[in-house]
């Protein structure tokens, strides 16, 4: 029998494709560019989490935005926040507006009855801040690369769909959502009443 046709060549010819394949794959999709690698994070969401919505076809007859109207005062604040930081010419802009977006997430938890998210996303986003600025201090002090324009807008598409998709998501669970439960709280379960 030709070594061709053995199963010992027919594994290498195997393996080999395989790790060609691999290279080939590797290389179009880990590029080392962390905008490229969010823009496949955030259009995968998109894409599944708009398909499945879109699939299922219940959509909520009301869209609650806001449920206290301290939300829309933090919620400008970080919109104006993100748009500057995207906008921003030094690293140190950049990192202080972005912190001030994840401070109003704190406000947005402790607002909804969250102390402990928010207190979490409050220290979370001080220590990030607080090691950004000191790895910043080594770089340069101007972002010196600019994305071309149409790249901008893609990833304003992107941005855009994301925040439409789960202000949509948030909303329909909102006005639909039922509370999770937990074999613990289940009408079914006994209760400390019933079981002395």
């Amino acid at each position: 029998m030709p070594e061709r046709f053995s199963a010992s060549h027919a594994y290498w010819v195997l393996t080999h494709w395989l790790d060609v394949l691999a290279v080939r794959l590797t290389a179009l999709t880990q590029r080392g560019s962390l905008p490229f690698y969010l823009a496949v994070i955030l259009s995968v969401l998109i894409v599944t989490i708009g398909g499945a919505v879109l699939a299922v076809g219940e959509f909520p007859e009301e869209l609650v935005l806001v449920s206290s109207p301290v939300q829309i005062s933090i919620a400008a604040v970080m919109i104006l926040a993100a748009v500057f930081a995207a906008k921003a010419h030094t690293r140190f802009q950049a990192v202080v507006l972005v912190g001030v977006t994840g401070y109003g997430m704190a406000a947005v938890f402790a607002l909804h009855g969250a102390p402990d998210l928010a207190l979490t996303q409050v220290l979370v986003e001080t220590v990030t801040l607080i090691a950004f600025v000191l790895v910043i201090r080594r770089l340069p002090q101007h972002i010196g690369v600019r994305a071309k324009s149409s790249r901008r807008w893609l990833r304003a598409a992107i941005g855009v769909g994301v925040g439409v998709l789960l202000g949509v998501w948030r909303s329909w669970r909102w006005t639909h959502g039922s509370p999770i439960r937990s074999p613990c709280n289940s009408p079914s379960s006994p209760t400390s009443a019933d079981t002395a």
